[in-house]
Order: C-alpha cells, then sequence, then structure tokens
C-alpha cells in the first residue's frame, strides 16, 4: 500500500490525535504545545494552548475538548476551541486522561505512575489519588455502572479502583510485560490491554488476576488500539502494522511498514483511521484500503479522504 498520500502536512510534529463528537473532524495535539483542528477545506486551523510544553493527551465530549501537558497542566477548551480554564493538576507529565460519570470528573495518568480524579468543575479538587504504580500510565478506562476505574502501567500491572468506595479492589498478577495502552470491548465485558511484546492480553470483567486470553499474533509492541464500531477493535504497533481483532481473535494484519512505529490511533466513520507514527507524522486512511478483506467499508465521508481511493 502506498502511504505517501495519505500523509497530511502540519505545522510541526504532532504527538496525539482525537476525533471531535460530531465524527466530521479530528484535533491533533503538537509537540510545541498547539492544537490543530481540521477544516472542512482539509485544511488546519491551529490554537496555542501550553507555552513552554508538549501537548501529551487529547480526548473529546459533546463540545469540549480536554487535553494535558507535559508540564503537569489540564486544559478545557468549548466548542470553538477557545480554552474555557487551564489548571496544573500535577508536576509531572500527564500522559493518560478519563472522563468521569458524564463529566462530572476527570481523570488523569501520569509519567511516574500516579493516579488523580478531580472535580471537572475546577480541575481542583481531588476526590481520589492513588501512588500504587511503580512507572508510567499510558491509559486509562472507565466502567460506568461499576464505578470502577481501571489503570494500566509499565510497571507491568492492571489495577482496577473502586471510586465510589476509593479504594482499589482488583489488580493483575504476574505480568512483567510493559502495559501500553487499554480498552473495553464487548459492552464493556472485556478490557484488551497491549503490551511491549506484542501481545494483547484479555481481561474478562471480575477476573483481573490473569488475561483470559493473550493473543500473540501482532510480534512488536503494541502502542496504541481504537474501537470502530461492531466490537471491532484496530492495534497499531511499533513495526508499522495494523490488525484488526473481533471476537477475541486477530482477524487480519496489513504491514504498514512505510508508516513506521503507530504511535497513536483514532477513527470515525467520516474521517477514517488517523494514524500518527514516531515521528509525528500524520495519516488519514481509508479504512477500506487498509483492510482489503473488509467485505463492506464504512461510510467515510470526510473531504480528508477525498481522491483517496486506491
Amino acid at each position: 500500500m502506498e502511504v505517501a498520500k495519505y500523509l497530511r502536512n502540519l505545522d510541526t510534529a504532532a504527538s496525539s490525535v482525537a476525533v471531535l463528537q460530531d465524527g466530521d473532524r479530528f484535533v491533533i495535539g503538537l509537540m510545541d504545545g498547539q492544537l490543530a483542528i481540521s477544516r472542512d477545506d482539509s485544511s488546519f486551523e491551529y490554537n496555542r494552548v501550553f507555552k513552554k510544553s508538549a501537548v501529551r493527551n487529547i480526548i473529546t465530549a459533546r463540545d469540549m475538548v480536554v487535553c494535558s501537558s507535559a508540564a503537569g497542566h489540564v486544559a478545557v477548551l468549548d466548542g470553538a476551541f477557545e480554552p474555557i480554564w487551564k489548571v496544573k493538576i500535577c508536576d509531572d507529565a500527564i500522559s493518560a486522561l478519563c472522563f468521569i460519570d458524564d463529566l462530572n470528573q476527570l481523570a488523569v495518568g501520569t509519567d511516574s505512575g500516579d493516579v488523580i480524579v478531580v472535580d471537572f468543575d475546577d480541575l481542583k479538587t481531588v476526590v481520589f489519588s492513588s501512588d500504587l504504580h511503580d512507572d508510567f500510565i499510558p491509559d486509562l478506562i472507565y466502567n460506568g455502572p461499576k464505578k470502577s476505574l481501571i489503570s494500566v502501567s509499565g510497571d507491568g500491572s492492571l489495577k482496577v479502583f473502586d471510586l465510589k468506595r476509593a479504594k482499589q479492589c482488583g489488580q493483575s498478577e504476574g505480568l512483567e510485560e510493559e502495559m501500553l495502552c487499554a480498552i473495553f470491548s464487548e459492552n464493556s465485558t472485556r478490557i484488551y490491554v497491549g503490551t511491549e511484546r506484542g501481545t494483547l492480553n484479555v481481561f474478562n470483567w471480575g477476573f483481573f488476576g490473569v488475561p483470559s486470553q493473550r493473543l500473540k499474533g501482532l510480534k512488536s509492541p503494541v502502542n496504541c488500539i481504537v474501537d470502530i464500531g461492531g466490537n471491532t477493535l484496530i492495534a497499531g504497533t511499533a513495526k508499522g502494522s495494523l490488525s484488526m481483532i473481533k471476537g477475541g481473535r486477530i482477524e487480519t494484519t496489513t504491514n504498514m511498514a512505510d508508516i513506521g512505529s503507530i504511535e497513536h490511533l483514532a477513527y470515525s466513520e467520516k474521517c477514517g483511521l488517523t494514524v500518527i507514527n514516531q515521528d509525528g507524522d500524520l495519516f488519514c486512511l481509508p479504512l477500506g484500503s487498509v483492510f482489503k478483506s473488509l467485505k463492506t467499508a464504512p461510510m467515510e465521508t470526510s473531504s480528508f479522504l477525498d481522491g483517496f481511493a486506491d
């Protein structure tokens, strides 16, 4: 697959990406502290959020964008991408963000292994914190019905926190490989965790000690994973492969070695699959072109995909 034509030029290197809630556009965090917001004409609008540090992560909800910095800040922007407020939550880089209970609270994970939950109204009132991890936290996910926050870490552990009771209520055991990403699937009954050894560990809810499955076909660090709907996941690896996972099995893998190490993924039916590599390059890929085996491709209609049909 020729990937050069899918490359989109940015003012500076990208560090994170998220799809806006309307699904029509996406927002990219940049290493110089700016956000780049895609426009209908396939160009970008730029907005500086952090003056002296990189954007580390982005999440979106309703008409808001929340981003974190390498210096411990969190900024909230409105639908016009203007900052509503910006708060320094800690002195460490914030690598993971997660909404709690429909914007009532915000959870952050840091490079030193701390988990902090703050009220979303001011981002200052700490309602829960934990320092039980010994290494960076690349991902946080939340199970609303169970009121439980799940963290994965470079120390090789998954931990589960009961936020209603403000205590840890579960953890994995005996896993020595760095955990790099995590996502719910199958109605939040299973957690897929990507690791540095190329394994996808699958945990059933309530049984966190050891994985119920270990999918070993990816062969290099699984840096990121995204849900594309229909209980189907796409995982990106350090060797530049994209794999489709469904029903607890790896269905197909496409080698994207020309892109290099895939660090971040985002997806919407209109925008397709958005990829950031280790150099901060941005690629916008039509899903049907990545996975030729798809019998029906989603309706990808963004102007960023115009003229990309193979």
